[in-house]
């Protein structure tokens, strides 16, 4: 399953899980709820970093792109 995700909203602890409200920007930009990502717990605080890490290496791929096109865009200028 898919959901696409523009922001979070209410993070619950709950009967040993974690609840984290999953929200898009619907119509009048108005937040609705698509979905609860429940994860336990226990492994919270390792998904929490595994997803980080994920992030942070995905930004410095991102990054890595932009700075390549403007070193060839600049390198075509001359």
């Amino acid at each position: 399953m898919n959901i696409l995700v523009d922001q979070i909203g209410n993070v619950a602890l709950t009967n040993g899980t974690v609840r984290i409200q999953l929200m898009q920007v619907g119509f009048g930009n108005q937040p609705v709820e698509v979905g609860t990502l429940i994860i336990p717990a226990a492994r919270a605080g390792q998904v929490s970093a595994s997803l980080g890490l994920a992030l942070k290496q995905l930004d410095e791929k991102l990054r890595s792109r932009t700075d390549d096109a403007r070193v060839d865009g600049a390198a075509g200028a001359i």
